[in-house]
């Protein structure tokens, strides 16, 4: 069957097998047809009048065997040269992920999982609109690995908008197991009331070790006095609120957790967060706690008075 041939018939939303068709991209997407056939648009008008940044991700692919070979670490960090090929190559890395891909051949398993991870990573850097779709398929479907389901859901979340958290606030209702944690971990980069609201809630009805870690993880996210400084993320005009809401979240959670690692880590996060009215947080909890949470609570306003982030 030809490429033609097979472009027209996903463009009419005409299913094709496995068996008789490679799959699209290298990530999963099953969209409807009206998605994918004004995907299949943009990328073609895109191709037509800026092809050198289409040949440019070819490129980059075809060279993924020789960069996995050479990496140091667990993956090759490739999303830094996506990045850096600007917002021009939103479309090529779109169709390489959803649309139109060579086949994974003979790429190992780290050079597969770093080119799907990096190709989400810089379509997540260029914080544009018309990503949302494609992405929001990715998560909705059959993939399941946690890093590529994180790095979906981060690149929803950098959007920003009121649509990308609503996005992820029902996605993560309406998905379980190892995929909703995933949805979880990546979500806090959407640093809007709505999300910074539902992490709190999510967070207070943990049930297991690993929801409070990658959940406390995203709180601290959201809150991120540093990210706030962005002008992109400070536009929502949402700062102090999302702050005070991930501050809360967070030190309900430290007095509800044990001594350990769990409560070191949202320490941490109490720290990136920096809000303003944490001293008055960790008073109230104070009120009801008993003796060693006291004692653990009057560590963390010292820790807190004593951050870079105060001076």
């Amino acid at each position: 069957m030809s490429k033609a041939l097979v472009a027209l018939l996903l463009m009419a939303g005409i299913g094709l097998s496995s068996t008789n068709v490679q799959a699209a991209g290298v990530i999963e997407a099953p969209m409807d047809a009206k998605t994918r056939a004004s995907l299949h648009k943009a990328i073609a008008q895109a191709k037509a009048s800026r092809p050198g940044v289409f040949a440019r991700v070819a490129s980059l692919r075809a060279k993924l065997g020789q960069i996995d070979a050479d990496k140091r670490g667990r993956l090759a960090s490739i999303s830094p040269v996506l990045k850096r090929m600007g917002p021009d190559a939103l479309m090529p890395l779109l169709q390489e992920s959803v649309i139109d891909a060579k086949p994974r051949g003979t790429l190992t398993d780290s050079a597969w999982l770093a080119w799907r991870i990096s190709l989400l990573e810089a379509i997540g850097a260029a914080r544009d609109s018309r990503a949302l779709p494609a992405l929001t398929s990715i998560i909705e479907g059959p993939d399941t690995d946690f890093m590529v389901m994180r790095a979906a859901s981060q690149a929803v979340a950098k959007l920003n908008s009121d649509a990308a958290a609503n996005t992820l606030v029902t996605l993560s209702e309406t998905t379980r197991g190892a995929k909703r944690l995933a949805i979880l971990a990546g979500m806090g980069h959407c640093r809007r009331i709505a999300v910074a609201e539902y992490l709190g809630e999510t967070l207070a009805a943990a049930r297991s070790d690993r929801e409070v870690e990658l959940v406390a993880r995203s709180l601290g996210d959201a809150g991120n006095a540093w990210a706030w400084e962005t002008p992109f993320v400070k536009a929502s005009g949402e700062e102090a609120p999302v702050r005070a809401i991930a501050a809360a979240a967070l030190v309900e959670a430290f007095v509800d957790q044990p001594d350990g690692e769990l409560r070191t880590l949202i320490t941490q996060a109490v720290l990136v967060v920096d809000a303003s009215d944490t001293p008055s947080l960790i008073a109230s909890a104070r009120v009801d706690a008993d003796e060693d949470t006291a004692t653990a609570l009057d560590g963390l306003l010292t820790r807190f008075n004593a951050s870079p982030l105060r001076r």
